[in-house]
C-alpha cells in the first residue's frame, strides 16, 4: 500500500487537486475500499472502540495505581484457581514477570497487540485515501480522524511502555509504526521523544484539517474523534510535556465551545432497585453536557477490578463471594481533606461504587470502579445506541489541566478560579478557595485531580510525571497478615515490561532488562 504522499496532504489541505481512481483488490480475499466514505466507516468499525470492536487498551491503567487496594475482607483464590491468584498478585505487585502468569492463567489480555491493531488502522485509512474517491470534505474528515485518533493511541501507549517525558524524554518508548504493511517483526523502539513528536505532528495536522471543515463536521454526538476532541488532546499532551503555556492555550480553545458544560453533582437523584434508574451519574454519553468525547470499553476498564474472591467459608455451600479490589484508603481520605464543616464533597459517593457481595448485600467498603453506566442495582447498562464505553473526554479535565497549569506558572488567582468552578459543581455549600499559593496551591490541584478523575485511567500516569515516588502496595489473601510491597521512587516498575512473546515475535525490538528493586517489609 502506499503512504499518504505529500501530494495528498495538498488535496486535502488545499483542494487544489482532483481524486485519482479507486484501488483494486491485490487479491480475491482482499477488500480494499473504493470511496472516502467507505473508509469513514472502516474506522468506525476497527479503530474505536465499540461493542463489536472491544479493544482492550485501558485494561492495566487503573489497577497499577496507588487508587486501588485489595479488600480487608476475607477473601482470596482457593487452590482450584490458584493461577488465576498467582497471575493477580503479579499484577498487583509489578512483578517483572507479571505478563508470563497472565498468558497461563488466561487472566486479562496484553494490550501491546491491540494498540497496534488500533494504529494499523489509522494507517491503513491514511494509506488508501490517495486512491480512493469522494469529496475532498470527506477525505479531510477521513484524515482528521485517522491522524487524531493514532495520537491518542500512540499517546496512551508510550505511557505505558515509555518512561514519562518529563523524567527521561531520551529513553526508549515503543515502535513507531506509521504504514498499514502489516509486517511488523522487525520494528525497533523508538524513544520517547520520537514518540510525542509523532503525536504532537498527528494532532497538529488533524486540527488543521478539521479547520476546513463545515461546523457540522468539526462536532458531532456520534462518538468520533473531533475538533474540540483533537485540542482537549493538545492540552493534555502540553501538560505531560510541562510546555504550561502550550497547555493553557489549547485548554482554552476548548471552552469555545458552549455545549459543553460541568454537570452539577448537586441536581443528581439516585435511583431505587425498583425504579432502574442510574445509581450515580454516567460520565460516558453525550446526555451528560460535560462529555466532549467518548471512548473506552467498560469490560476492558474493568476486566481486572471486577473480580470477586469467596471467602473463608469451611463449608463451601455458605462460601459468599467479595470484589477482591477496593478503592484505597488514602484515596477515600482526600475527599475529607480540605473541607470546612459546612462542606460535603459529593464525588465520595457519586463517583465510587459501592462494595456489595454476590447476595446484593452492601459490605460498607468501595469498589475501585465509578462513573459509567451502571442502574441502581449496580449492572452495566447500555446507553442509546453507544454500548459499553466507560471514559470520556470531560470538561473537568480541561479546568484541572488549566488549574495545573496557571500553578505551574505562578499565576495564584487563574488557577484558583478554574478551581472554584470546578468544586462549586462538586461540593455541598461550597465555600471559595483563597489564599493558597506555591507548592500548597499545586498541592491542592494534585489532590483535586486524584478525587475528580479516579478511576478514568489517570492516576498511574499521574504518579509518573509527578515524580514516581515511592508508595506501598498492600496484599493479603483471607484473613492472613498483609505483606506491603513498596515500588521505591523511580522504581523501574512506573514503566511496564515488554511481553516476552513480543520480543520472541519481534527480536529487533531492543531490550534492556528491568531490575525491579520493589522490597517485600
Amino acid at each position: 500500500m502506499k503512504k499518504l504522499s505529500l501530494i495528498l496532504w495538498s488535496v486535502l489541505l488545499l483542494g487544489t487537486a482532483g481524486c485519482s481512481d479507486f484501488l483494486e483488490p491485490q487479491s480475491s480475499d482482499e477488500y480494499v475500499p473504493e470511496d472516502a466514505e467507505a473508509l469513514n466507516e472502516m474506522l468506525l468499525g476497527n479503530v474505536y472502540v465499540s461493542w463489536q470492536n472491544p479493544l482492550y487498551l485501558y485494561l492495566y491503567h487503573n489497577i497499577f495505581s496507588d487508587d486501588v487496594t485489595v479488600t480487608d475482607a476475607s477473601v482470596g483464590f482457593y487452590e482450584y484457581d490458584k493461577l488465576e491468584g498467582d497471575a493477580y498478585f503479579s499484577l498487583y505487585t509489578m512483578q517483572p514477570d507479571m505478563f508470563v502468569g497472565m498468558e497461563t492463567s488466561g487472566v486479562g489480555k496484553i494490550c501491546w497487540d491491540d494498540y497496534y491493531k488500533a494504529i494499523l488502522g489509522c494507517n491503513a485509512a491514511l494509506d488508501y485515501l490517495e486512491g480512493v474517491r469522494g469529496s475532498a470534505d470527506m477525505k479531510r474528515y477521513v484524515a482528521a480522524q485517522a491522524l487524531g485518533l493514532r495520537a491518542y493511541y500512540y499517546f496512551q501507549f508510550v505511557n505505558l511502555y515509555g518512561a514519562p517525558y518529563n523524567a527521561n524524554p531520551d529513553a526508549l518508548g515503543v515502535p513507531l509504526k506509521l504504514n498499514s504493511d502489516l509486517t511488523v517483526n522487525h520494528m525497533t523502539r523508538n524513544t520517547v521523544k520520537d514518540v510525542y513528536a509523532q503525536v504532537n505532528e498527528d494532532l497538529r495536522v488533524s486540527d488543521s484539517l478539521f479547520c476546513m471543515l463545515p461546523e457540522s463536521m468539526q462536532f458531532d454526538k456520534d462518538y468520533r474523534m473531533s475538533l474540540p476532541g483533537v485540542r482537549f488532546l493538545r492540552s493534555r499532551v502540553n501538560l505531560y510535556m510541562e510546555n504550561w503555556d502550550e497547555a493553557i492555550r489549547w485548554a482554552d480553545s476548548v471552552l469555545l465551545w458552549k455545549e459543553f458544560k460541568l454537570y452539577d453533582l448537586k441536581t443528581f437523584v439516585a435511583g431505587t432497585p425498583a425504579d432502574g434508574l442510574p445509581s450515580m451519574p454516567n460520565f460516558s454519553d453525550y446526555s451528560n453536557a460535560e462529555v466532549i468525547w467518548c471512548n473506552g470499553s467498560i469490560y476492558d476498564f474493568n476486566l481486572l477490578l471486577d473480580n470477586m474472591c469467596e471467602d473463608e467459608a469451611l463449608d463451601p455451600t455458605m462460601r459468599v463471594s467479595h470484589p477482591f479490589f477496593n478503592a484505597s484508603p488514602e484515596l477515600l481520605a482526600t475527599y475529607d481533606k480540605d473541607l470546612t464543616a459546612s462542606e460535603e464533597d459529593l464525588r465520595k459517593k457519586l463517583y465510587i461504587l459501592d462494595a456489595f457481595n454476590h447476595y446484593g448485600q452492601a459490605t460498607g467498603r468501595k469498589r475501585a470502579i465509578g462513573k459509567m453506566p451502571l442502574d441502581s442495582r449496580y449492572y452495566y447498562q447500555a446507553i442509546s445506541d453507544n454500548i459499553g464505553l466507560a471514559v470520556s473526554f470531560r470538561l473537568s479535565e480541561v479546568y484541572l489541566n488549566l488549574a495545573e497549569a496557571h500553578a505551574m506558572l505562578g499565576n495564584d488567582g487563574e488557577a484558583l478560579y478554574y478551581l472554584n468552578e470546578l468544586r462549586r459543581m462538586r461540593i455541598k455549600d461550597c465555600q471559595n478557595l483563597a489564599g493558597l499559593s506555591g507548592e500548597n496551591l499545586i498541592q491542592f490541584v494534585k489532590d483535586e485531580r486524584r478525587r475528580e478523575l479516579c478511576f478514568e485511567g489517570h492516576r498511574w500516569f499521574d504518579q509518573r510525571r509527578w515524580g514516581m515516588e515511592s508508595f506501598t502496595r498492600k496484599w493479603k489473601q483471607f484473613s492472613e497478615e498483609y505483606t506491603n510491597y513498596v515500588i521505591e521512587k523511580n522504581d523501574p516498575a512506573f514503566t511496564l515490561p515488554i511481553p516476552d512473546e513480543v520480543i520472541e515475535r519481534n527480536p529487533w525490538i531492543v531490550f534492556t532488562t528491568n531490575y525491579y528493586s520493589i522490597v517485600c517489609k
